[in-house]
């Protein structure tokens, strides 16, 4: 994820030294546990800590990975007001 423009994580209970590691790297990182943990809940309050001054927002998690490394560049030349969103194949 290093091409975008800013990376934040929310943590959802790692037990290792995640948190760490990416605070070192200048990420944004917001750590929240769950009573009741469900993936779409996590998913939605993750996307709600990016900041509103950013049009395109991509999630995923930290296995994840974009296999082209101008992913960002990619995005930004597709994205306009009219086309809101991207569609990917995921593998």
């Amino acid at each position: 994820m290093s091409a975008a423009d800013h990376i934040v994580v929310l943590d959802t209970g790692s037990t290792d030294d995640t948190v760490e590691k990416l605070r070192s790297l200048g990420v944004e990182v917001h750590e929240k546990e769950y009573d009741h943990f469900r993936f779409d809940t996590a998913r939605n309050d993750s996307l709600d800590l990016v900041p509103d001054e950013y049009n395109i927002r991509v999630c995923t998690d930290l296995d994840e990975l974009f296999e082209q490394e101008n992913w960002a560049d990619i995005l930004r030349e597709k994205w306009d007001e009219n086309n809101p969103r991207v569609i990917y194949h995921y593998v």
